[in-house]
Formats: C-alpha cells, sequence, structure tokens
C-alpha cells in the first residue's frame, strides 16, 4: 500500500487535487487490498462489450449466456460503473441508460433466440447505434465533468469527493481500455509527487493525452545462443533493429548486476502512447511467436525480459527502465495470494523461505498443483487457462449441471460475507502507514497504544474506536491534514458503521456478491474462448488478479481448517459452513434492515471474524 509524507505535496496543491493524485494512485497500486484496486469497466467499456458477445453470439449461439449476463450486469443497482451507475451515461446518455433497464433479457435467453438470432440482430443494431454517440462524446463528456470541479471550494468536502472518486474509477478504466498501463500511470504520479510538481487535473489530462509519441527502445540479450538467435530474428521481421554492445550506448543507461559491457542489446524505434504498455505487448507477442516456431525446451530471452528493456523519448539523453512491477505478464511480479496469506497469519509459523507442506487431501494436492504451475507458466492464456483449473478442481460440491453456476454460488456467498473485513482492514492499514510515514501525526486520536491489529484485542480496540461518533468531524480534519483519501475513506466506512443501519452492509455484501459472480462469469468466457477457441486475450490484467486472489484465498481456507489447525474438517464442511453464515446474516439483515450497526453485535463480529480474506 502507497502513502506518502505530507510534506511531500507541493506547497500550492488543494485538498481535492491531492485526493485526486491519491485516488488514481491507490486505484493504480498493485499492493493494495482487492476491494480497493481498478475496476474491469465503466459505462463506455461495458457497452463495448455487449456490442462484441452479441457479434460472439452469430457464431457460437451459447454466447448469449455471457450476452445475459452482462445485460443484467449492467442494470444492476449493485455493481458501481455499469451503464446504470456510470456518472456520464447517467448525466449525458440517458436514452442508453433507459434502453438497457428496461431491456427484456429473456429475448435472447430462450430457445427461440437459439433458432432465430432476429432479436440478437435487433439488439446489436441499437447497440452499435449507441456506441457510436459514446465513442464521439463519452471522453469529452468526462473531461468536462472533471475539470468543472471546482478543486479550491472546500464548502462541501465529503460531497466533492465522492463526486470526484466515481470520475476517477471511470477515468482509469477508459485509459487502461484505450492501451496506457496500471504500472505507467502509478508511476508517472508517484514520480510528479516525489518532484514537488503541482498536480492538477490539467497537468494529468495533458499528460494521458492518448496521442502516440516516438520512443526509443534497448533489449539486453546478453550472449548470443540458439534462443537468442530466433528471438533477434523474430524482431526484425517488424522492426528495423541496430544491434550493439552495452559500451556502445552513448545515453545514460540504468545498469545492474547482470548487465555487462560486453552484452549484446538491440535497439529500435517505435511510436506508442506508453512504453511500458508497448513492452508488455512486446513480450506477448514475441513469446506467441517464437513458440509457434517450434517447441522450446527453454524460454531464456524471456526470462528476465522486463528487467532487460529500457525506454526512451525522442531527443532525450537517459534511457528508463520498464516499470512493470505486480503485472502478471511478469512471472516475477505475480502475487501468490496462497504464500502471502499464509505468511500473515501470526497464528501458524510461515515465512518467505517455508514450503508447503505436501497436504494429505488429495483434492487439495491436485489443486495446488495447478496453482502453482499457472503462477510459473510464461504464457498469461496458460496461466490464466491454469488458475480455472485449479478453482474447478477444489470446488467443493456442485448443485447445478453448470461448473460455472456453481463457482459463482460458493464464491459469491464465501467471498462477499468477507467486504466489511476487507473495507476494515484497509481502512486500518491506511491509517497505521501514514501515522507511521509522518511520525505519529494522529497522536491526537489516541490510537497509538492499541494491541497490534493482527490480535483479536487490537481488532476489537480499532473497532470500538470507529463505533465512537462523538468526535467523528474533528477526526475527519485531523486525518485530512495529512491525507485526503484517508479521511474520505474513514468518512465513508466509519459513519455508516457508527450511525447508519444494517441496509448498507447488506447493500455492501450485495454489491461485493453480485461484482464477484459477474467477474466470475467475464474470466469463464475467457478462458473458454482460450481451451476451446484457442483465442488470445489481451486485457489480461484485472482478470488475472482478480482470479488469482479468488483461487489463492480459496486455498488457504481450505488448507487452514483441513491440514493445519486439527480441526478435522472436510472441505465440503467448511464451505457448508460459510454459506450457512451468509444465509443466516444476509436473512437477519433483510429482516431488520432499519436496526443500526453498532446495535447488531452478532452480526458485526461475524463480518470481521472473516479477516482471513481481508488482505
Amino acid at each position: 500500500m502507497w502513502v506518502t509524507r505530507k510534506d511531500n505535496w507541493h506547497k500550492d496543491m488543494t485538498p481535492f487535487e491531492k485526493f485526486l493524485s491519491e485516488r488514481i494512485i491507490q486505484r493504480c497500486d498493485y499492493e493494495e487490498s482487492i476491494s480497493k484496486k481498478h475496476r474491469t469497466i465503466n459505462g463506455y467499456t461495458q457497452l463495448k462489450e455487449l456490442v462484441k458477445l452479441c457479434e460472439l453470439s452469430f457464431k457460437r449461439i451459447r454466447t448469449n449466456r455471457n450476452l445475459s449476463s452482462v445485460l443484467l450486469e449492467a442494470r444492476s443497482t449493485f455493481i458501481k460503473q455499469n451503464i446504470r451507475q456510470d456518472l456520464i451515461i447517467e448525466t449525458y446518455f440517458t436514452d442508453l441508460k433507459d434502453f438497457i433497464i428496461n431491456y427484456d433479457v429473456k429475448k435472447i435467453n430462450s430457445d427461440t433466440a437459439a433458432k432465430d438470432l432476429t432479436e440478437i440482430r435487433a439488439l446489436s443494431h441499437q447497440l452499435k447505434i449507441f456506441e457510436v454517440q459514446l465513442d464521439k462524446y463519452y471522453y469529452s463528456s468526462l473531461i468536462k465533468e472533471l475539470t468543472k470541479i471546482n478543486y479550491h471550494d472546500l464548502s462541501h468536502p465529503h460531497i466533492t469527493l465522492k463526486r470526484l472518486s466515481l470520475l476517477i474509477d471511470i477515468y482509469i478504466s477508459l485509459m487502461l481500455y484505450n492501451g496506457y498501463s496500471i504500472s505507467s500511470i502509478n508511476e508517472v504520479l508517484r514520480r510528479w509527487i516525489e518532484k514537488k510538481y503541482r498536480i492538477t487535473v490539467n497537468r494529468i489530462i495533458t499528460f494521458f493525452n492518448f496521442h502516440p509519441e516516438n520512443y526509443t527502445f534497448l533489449i539486453r540479450i546478453g550472449k548470443e545462443i540458439k534462443e537468442t538467435t530466433d528471438f533477434i530474428n523474430l524482431i526484425k521481421e517488424s522492426k528495423s533493429i541496430e544491434i550493439l554492445k552495452v559500451s556502445e550506448i552513448t545515453e545514460n543507461l540504468p545498469t545492474y548486476k547482470k548487465m555487462r559491457k560486453s552484452d549484446m542489446v538491440l535497439r529500435y524505434d517505435a511510436s506508442t502512447i506508453d512504453p511500458n504498455a508497448h513492452i508488455r505487448s512486446q513480450y506477448d507477442i514475441l513469446l506467441k511467436k517464437l513458440v509457434i516456431g517450434r517447441d522450446r525446451k527453454t524460454l531464456v530471452p524471456f526470462t528476465d525480459y522486463f528487467k532487460d528493456n529500457f525506454w526512451k523519448r525522442e531527443n532525450n539523453k537517459r534511457f528508463t527502465r520498464a516499470t512493470i512491477n505486480g503485472d502478471p505478464i511478469s512471472v516475477p511480479s505475480r502475487k501468490n495470494t496462497l504464500r502471502d496469506s499464509l505468511i500473515r497469519n501470526t497464528e501458524i509459523v510461515f515465512d518467505n523461505e517455508s514450503e508447503i507442506k505436501y497436504p494429505e487431501n488429495p483434492i487439495l494436492q491436485k489443486s495446488i498443483y495447478y496453482y502453482n504451475l499457472a503462477l510459473g507458466s510464461k504464457s498469461i492464456e496458460n496461466s490464466l487457462s491454469l488458475l480455472w483449473t485449479s478453482l474447478e478442481t477444489v470446488l467443493p460440491y456442485r448443485i447445478f449441471n453448470s461448473d460455472i453456476e456453481s463457482i459463482k454460488h460458493i464464491l459469491g456467498k464465501s467471498l462477499s460475507i468477507g467486504a466489511i473485513a476487507r473495507d476494515f482492514n484497509s481502512l486500518i492499514e491506511r491509517i497505521k502507514n501514514l501515522n507511521k510515514q509522518n511520525g505519529n501525526c494522529f497522536i491526537s486520536l489516541d490510537i497509538n497504544e492499541f494491541e497490534d491489529f493482527s490480535t483479536p484485542k487490537g481488532q476489537l480496540q480499532w473497532y470500538e474506536w470507529l463505533l465512537d461518533n462523538s468526535d467523528i468531524e474533528n477526526r475527519f480534519r485531523s486525518l485530512s491534514e495529512c491525507s485526503e483519501l484517508l479521511a474520505y475513506e474513514y468518512l465513508d466506512f466509519a459513519k455508516p458503521i457508527s450511525e447508519g443501519k444494517l441496509k448498507w452492509i447488506s447493500n455492501r455484501i450485495n454489491s461485493s456478491k453480485q461484482s464477484i459472480e459477474h467477474q466470475l462469469q467475464r474470466i469463464y468466457l475467457h478462458r473458454n474462448q482460450i481451451v476451446h477457441s484457442g483465442d488470445m486475450i489481451n486485457e489480461y490484467s484485472n482478470l488475472w488478479l482478480h482470479l488469482e486472489w479468488y483461487v489463492g484465498k480459496i486455498l488457504y481456507y481450505s488448507l487452514l481448517k483441513t491440514e493445519l489447525s486439527n480441526q478435522n474438517c472436510t472441505i465440503e464442511n467448511i464451505f457448508r459452513e460459510l454459506e450457512a453464515e451468509y444465509d443466516y446474516i444476509t436473512s437477519y439483515m433483510n429482516k431488520n434492515e432499519s436496526k443500526k450497526c453498532k446495535d447488531s453485535d452478532r452480526i458485526m463480529k461475524s463480518l470481521l471474524e472473516q479477516n482471513w480474506q481481508a488482505s
């Protein structure tokens, strides 16, 4: 989780301008909680997805199930940034919103539709009409709304920050859709803060302008062997390259241990909106071409590919190493949620050097095997497919005919009841990190004497602190002096917990459940395109990150309860207990929506106990 010192900001930046930068960095931080990372969709990208699914339905009619699923997602009242709740759609394209809300999904989800594609053709045509409108005006409307905000007027801070947060989430999704990388967005803003630039909305929009620029790229090859020769020849097919030695590079070049002056490097020029995105794309293209050429026993050029890539702007004298930290296309950068969860558990002995003991349960043996294979695969398609296999393998029971419906049912319930624990842990971690980074700046809030947050007593102390709303506005001001994002997230969580009713929690869990289920459906579609059609995917980062987190957490909980805690449980039993807990909690909340959260100790205690999925 990234945080910064409060004195690192440019002296003239307003609180809202600081929030703008903090929120973008948070959404683009691979170390953030899964609930706080950027989302896959906005109204514009979801419309594009619907148009594509209509086209796929003409080729393979069973795709209409995915089309129906996305239509339901698009009009849900619980899914943020969908067509129904996209702020830009709601303000400028109400005809599209009304069409999606009122469309009868049953018309394309029946036997009749399978035999007669007339209805899907009609839907496709209407969606393409809306697509033309959004292609012309969506981006300009978004920029208009972002620049219309008065970043100097602090009279209604939480209302303004709420609107700005919604716009930021839409903006990030659009940037990613159009070719920017998470790594670049994060790295650029953090560099600006370090250099004490004044970061305004106009600076961000001007820099990330979707216009290609000319860059020079270097790839360190090292010594020439058979694999690297094939690699060089592939690059020559599409680019004019220059082969040099490191000692012949005249510009400033970052070096590291493996780099020697005699090492061979390839130099070429290319035009792109984002150099890191270009390098990611080249990795994917070159890997596929090299493997298609013939079977490979090793893939030497790809082992340290991202460490060995450098770029510079035209006429610049300094090369910069590629920034791909946390991006799942890079094998060393991939998260390992299973191991991370084991390491964070203070009740067991497990560290970075530990190995997972061979499980007695044959289901866990197979599932962890596929999971670890997935993390080591250089092909992102293969990795995604193996992760899905791991998930299907560990599935404790199937109550539907199709695997995907069973997976959605179990994971939707099991992981959504952890939403409150995730929000709680993320907020407390941000408070602690900022307090440490800024020399105990929150000493007036009486939190420094709390026990370690990993202990039950420590968690109870923090929870009771959040429940105490006697001084909530003063706390907000104290937190905002250090971080606008922290103050916003504190008020966004503490106020409904301390003053709100169970309906708020019910909505949060429903939102999480629907989001997980629709994301699983989206992943399943891409996985099937890989396995059944041999298709290759482009936007994989967010899908992979979510799937890896789902599988890692399910494996961790299964391993913990069946192998490490001596509870003599079965995988089937532990997930049936989770499902029963979900049903009890949601039933209680539905019957007691008007009851205050702070008066519902049994429910809140149960929700916060799901901290196994909080990180």
